[in-house]
């Protein structure tokens, strides 16, 4: 796993070495669990980034077209809920969206982890 501390600046900010091994690990994670939604990938990582963090950090790897957001899951169905087609036309990252490898990165993987 990646250390709490490991990666950090005083600040608390993500370093240059640590966002290398933040966004790899990333990749890694969405490689391995193809569909893996945003609240996964933040329980995975809750020691070391903030959801904020998180949320920064697969928006950069969606920019650089490595990775796509697949669809929202729809989360519970309640009096107050949006419509389904809202929840999937919104370009928000949320808990529930759901994140695949594009197929170059696919093609590409190695020299991303490398």
């Amino acid at each position: 796993g990646i250390n709490a501390e490991y990666g950090r600046a005083a600040n608390s900010d993500i370093s240059m070495p640590g966002l290398g091994s933040f966004l790899r690990s990333i990749i890694l994670s969405i490689f391995h669990y193809p569909g893996i939604t945003k609240a996964l990938i933040d329980n995975r990582y809750h020691a070391s980034l903030s959801p904020v963090q998180s949320t920064e950090l697969l928006e950069s790897l969606m920019m650089g077209e490595i990775i796509e957001r697949s669809w929202d899951k729809p989360g519970e169905v309640s009096l107050f809920s949006s419509t389904f087609s809202s929840i999937v036309q919104s370009k928000e990252i949320t808990a529930n969206s759901t994140f695949v490898l594009t197929p170059k990165a696919m093609t590409e993987i190695s020299s991303y982890l490398g």
